[in-house]
């Protein structure tokens, strides 16, 4: 079963699946086939779900890792509002071919199959990516792109010379209007963001998700939540819709301070300790650095040298084990950690969900009535959250869900 499995997941495989002749038509085909037999109350189902889990689950230590990202780099072209990556106190640098070849092969022996190339840095900032993709495909080990979209030229560079490897990215799009999103995103061009859009329309041949799969990541905040149905509009062109996904801003960054001011809903935050990373998944620097945190800024977590040790003799070592003992105890908690704030997990859930129940429902709803039906929703379950009254919340989703 373990082997049919490794078979099934195997990059080899899907880049395979990608080369048949005729895998748009199947894959647009079982989309359209998803949708319709789709339940029409389906987002609303799946926010519900989202209430009846946990509200602080409390992690349990899997016997392996089963989550991994490389940082190639740690450099970003960009210093975003809600990331800072300008605060961090290491130097800048990349990692080098033997040593991302010697991370995959480590994640190999463990039965990790992929890793993002992403954690604080920008993917396209690393002059070597392309040399690091064809290593990857050397040793059958998938990666995931995550990128800014400021990097046109290269994204189609990258592209033409591995088509079956390069062929699904993230943008991260904070805004659909020039304004919004260079307000939040510090440093970046609304124009070149369009230009790396319309790269990957003119390489689908003006479909969506022919050659390149899209999806466009969000944060959700009081400075963008006025403009969250233009998203539908300005960017259909390039994406399907249900591939772009809202998240409410998180404190990860070294200076909290436009989380705390953008996300003003305090009852749906909470301290991310415990947090499940540590028991989860494992993250490395570019200088090989095992980590227990997909945002280390300045390596303060971590757990082993992954260059002279083995992985899994990392994530059974005596630090990995303390970093979770302090994550479940709060007692000599990483600084990181202490100062360390996010939405609790249904917050992001309801609020993605409830948003394409609008976007499904609500298509006579102005731009502006779209966003305040958002904040309403946000609102509502921030003044249950103030007493934890749970019963009270799932009423106000629920309500909030029939009402849009």
């Amino acid at each position: 079963m373990n082997a049919l499995s490794d078979l099934l997941s195997s990059p080899h495989l899907r880049r395979l699946a990608r080369s048949t002749p005729g895998y748009y038509t199947v894959k647009n085909s079982v989309r359209n086939l998803r949708n319709a037999v789709r339940r029409s109350d389906h987002y609303a189902a799946a926010a519900m779900a989202a209430l009846d889990r946990p509200l602080v689950p409390v992690p349990v230590k899997l016997d392996r890792p089963r989550a991994a990202a490389i940082e190639i780099t740690n450099a970003c072209n960009l210093n975003c509002r809600m990331c800072n990556t300008k605060m961090q106190s290491r130097d800048m640098g990349l990692i080098s071919k033997k040593d991302f070849e010697h991370l995959i092969l480590g994640l190999k022996k463990v039965g990790i199959l992929s890793a993002d190339l992403h954690t604080v840095g920008e993917t396209f900032v690393h002059k070597g990516l392309g040399d690091l993709v064809e290593i990857a495909c050397r040793n059958d080990f998938g990666v995931g792109i995550s990128t800014n979209a400021q990097f046109p030229d290269k994204l189609r560079e990258l592209h033409s010379r591995f088509p079956f490897v390069a062929n699904s990215f993230r943008f991260s799009i904070d805004g659909a209007s020039k304004e919004t999103f260079e307000f939040i995103r510090v440093g970046a061009s609304w124009e070149s963001l369009m230009e790396s859009l319309e790269t990957v329309r003119d390489i689908n041949h003006g479909k969506i998700n022919r050659n390149i799969s899209l999806t466009i990541d969000s944060i959700l905040c009081m400075a963008n939540v006025g403009e969250v149905a233009q998203y539908f509009e300005v960017f259909s062109p390039y994406v399907w819709p249900e591939h772009i996904r809202f998240g409410l801003v998180n404190g990860l960054s070294p200076d909290p301070s436009f989380f705390r001011q953008m996300l003003p809903f305090t009852n749906l935050v909470r301290a991310a300790a415990p947090c499940s990373l540590p028991f989860t998944g494992i993250w490395f620097t570019y200088d090989g650095r095992a980590t227990t945190c997909c945002r280390d800024y300045d390596a303060e977590l971590t757990i082993g040298d992954a260059l002279s040790q083995d992985v899994m003799e990392i994530w059974d070592g005596a630090p990995a084990k303390r970093m979770r003992e302090a994550q479940l105890t709060g007692i000599d908690l990483p600084k990181p950690c202490q100062n360390c704030d996010r939405p609790y997990h249904f917050a992001d859930t309801v609020a993605n969900c409830y948003i394409h129940h609008l976007r499904l429902n609500g298509s006579r709803l102005t731009s502006a009535a779209f966003g305040e039906k958002i904040l309403s929703l946000l609102a509502s379950m921030d003044e249950a959250m103030a007493s934890k009254d749970m019963e009270l919340l799932r009423k106000r989703v629920a309500a909030a869900f029939r009402g849009a």
